[in-house]
Formats: structure tokens, C-alpha cells, sequence
């Protein structure tokens, strides 16, 4: 049973070279924010940092159209009647008008609506925190994922069940808010185990490309890597389960010591 921590030091198979992996939420909520005098600690001891994409690739190398539903839009995959009343619910309980964003896929709605109910207290994620902190250390950053596959994924993603998750969210609106709630104290509690079964639950059908493939993706590139003092910054979900990193690299003959 892994212990509870989302910071973790890593200590390599064939190199002298240690490094630490730490679990974000990428959000701008203090919440996330509560264990980052640790974190800095680590990561100034770094020569680089790895988010899980280049931050600023991602500023200029994501096409617009990414994040659109091709040739349609939610409008298009729902009855009017029902269009306007998951409209009204979403202006009424997260203060998002769908008009807005009904040509987004329903996935991205869902994370909007996820935003809408975290506050805005830091003004940048936590991800894009450590982001500019390493800029300021001179440290090498890049990103662990490659930004072409991270973010065409979701078009990969079934439609009707993307366009179900948004429809609980809708039509459930107060245990998806209970649901977020329960998510963030396990994140401030560090019980990254019960959060990764937490987010598993959730998840449904799309464990496998979100978390699990990721997941694999993520540790070969540590082990990849393992000649570089790094620091790695991924979401939290990804640290725990049978298929999770720590899993990965302790397979991979890691040490792993939590912090």
C-alpha cells in the first residue's frame, strides 16, 4: 500500500541522478496550492522540470479547431427542448451560458463547468505555477507527453459518452458538486490512492486512454530520462493503482520514497 503523498523522490535503477514526481491538480484553486513550499524545495534542487506537456508549445502549437466538435455542435447531438433546459441549469448553477460553448467537445464542457465551481484565487494553475518558478531557476522544461497526442486525444474520445458525463453533470448538479468537493480533499489530504479510485470510478469507459495508457507513457519517459536530476509534475490521479507511475517504476526497479 503506497503511502500518502502526492511528492515523491525518485531514485533511478542505473544513474546516480535522483529526481521527485509530484501530483498537481491543474487548477488555478488555492486548494492545490497547499503543499508548495515542498515542492519548490525539490524542484530548485532540479535541472529541469517535465510537465505533462510543453506549456509553451501549447501556446502556440494547439490549432484552433482541436477542441471543436467536427461538422456540429451540442445543439445538433441534443433536442431543442433539451438544449434549453441544460442550458437554463448550467446558467443558473455554474453561471455558464452553452451558447457559448456548444461547439466545444462535451468533455471540455465538463472541465469548464469543473473550473466554474474551483475559485480563481492564484490566477494560474498550479502546472503553469511551476511552470514559470522553473523559468526562473534556469531550469530546462519540457513535457513529458508528446503535444500532438495529449491533445488530439479527445477527439479520439466516444462522442455519446463524453455527451453522457455532460448530461449527469447537468441533470446531477449537486452530487457532481459533493463529487468535486470529496476530490479536492483528498488532493489536500494527499490520499492519492483513494483519489486515484475516486477519478477511476468516474472515468467509466475512458480509463484506458486517459489514465492507463498515460500512465505507461509517463513512466518510460522517467525511466527514459533517468540520468537527469528532473522534476516531474503530472496529475494526481496518475500516481496511485496496480497501473499507476509508482507502480510502473517500482517494476522498473525505482526506489521510491515519499516526502
Amino acid at each position: 500500500m503506497l503511502k500518502n503523498s502526492l511528492l515523491w523522490e525518485l531514485i533511478p535503477p542505473e544513474s546516480d541522478a535522483i529526481s521527485f514526481l509530484f501530483g498537481t491538480m491543474h487548477v488555478k484553486d488555492e486548494i492545490a496550492y497547499q503543499h508548495i513550499n515542498r515542492v519548490i524545495a525539490k524542484l530548485s534542487w532540479c535541472d529541469a522540470l517535465m510537465c505533462e506537456i510543453d506549456l509553451d508549445k501549447a501556446q502556440t502549437g494547439i490549432p484552433p479547431t482541436t477542441y471543436l466538435i467536427p461538422n456540429g455542435s451540442l445543439s445538433s447531438l441534443l433536442t431543442p427542448h433539451k438544449y434549453e433546459k441544460y442550458r437554463r441549469v448550467m446558467l443558473k448553477t455554474y453561471k455558464i451560458d452553452l451558447n457559448h460553448y456548444q461547439h466545444l467537445y462535451p468533455l471540455v464542457i465538463f472541465n469548464k463547468i469543473s473550473e466554474a465551481l474551483l475559485s480563481n484565487d492564484r490566477g494560474v494553475s498550479l502546472d503553469s505555477y511551476l511552470w514559470n518558478q522553473a523559468k526562473k531557476l534556469k531550469l530546462e522544461t519540457s513535457g513529458i507527453e508528446d503535444l500532438h497526442d495529449h491533445v488530439s486525444l479527445i477527439g479520439k474520445l466516444d462522442m455519446d459518452v463524453q455527451l453522457k458525463m455532460l448530461k449527469s453533470v447537468i441533470k446531477n448538479t449537486g452530487t457532481f458538486k459533493r463529487s468535486l468537493h470529496k476530490i479536492t480533499q483528498l488532493y489536500a489530504g494527499e490520499r492519492i490512492q483513494t483519489l486515484y479510485k475516486y477519478t477511476k470510478a468516474s472515468m467509466g469507459s475512458f480509463r484506458a486512454p486517459l489514465i492507463y495508457n498515460r500512465n505507461r507513457i509517463m513512466a518510460e519517459k522517467i525511466y527514459e530520462n533517468q540520468n537527469q536530476k528532473s522534476f516531474y509534475a503530472v496529475g494526481a490521479a496518475h500516481l496511485a493503482g496496480n497501473k499507476g507511475v509508482l507502480r510502473l517504476l517500482k517494476q522498473m526497479k525505482y526506489k521510491l520514497k515519499p516526502i
